[in-house]
Formats: structure tokens, C-alpha cells, sequence
């Protein structure tokens, strides 16, 4: 998840290297005045899952919970 990252910047490079490996990626928007937002932003008009709850990534891997035989509330609590 990336909450705040500049257009050029060490947390957009890791990004891409996420991306190479099939990660998901999570981003939250921010103000658009904003250098420290600009990253974020174009992730997520690149594709990045736009986030502003935790309950967003939750719903997002609910699905898993069957797949990878874990329990996703032992990690809510």
C-alpha cells in the first residue's frame, strides 16, 4: 500500500518491482496539490486498487480465505 510517494522516488521503484512479481498494489489518494500525492495518484490512474479504509484491503482478500486455507479473523483481532 502506498500513501504517499513523489513521481520519482524510491517507493515508485519498489512499486514496479512489486508489479514485476504480480503483487497487489493498494494506493491512497491525495491532494492534488500536492508533490508528496503525485505518485499515488498516477498509480492509481495506472491501475493501483484505490484504498481509503482498511476494510478495502479486507474485502479485498476475503476470496483468499478459502484458497490459502487461512483464517482471515485470526488477523483482525
Amino acid at each position: 500500500m502506498v500513501v504517499e510517494a513523489k513521481p520519482k522516488s524510491g517507493t515508485m521503484i519498489t512499486v514496479d518491482f512489486a508489479l514485476e512479481q504480480g503483487r497487489d498494489v493498494f494506493a491512497i489518494p491525495g491532494n492534488i496539490d500536492s508533490v508528496n500525492s503525485m505518485g499515488t495518484n498516477e498509480l492509481i490512474r495506472q491501475g493501483a486498487k484505490l484504498v481509503t479504509t482498511p476494510d478495502e484491503i479486507i474485502e479485498e482478500y476475503k476470496n483468499y480465505n478459502n484458497i490459502m486455507n487461512w483464517d482471515i479473523a485470526t488477523y483482525l483481532e
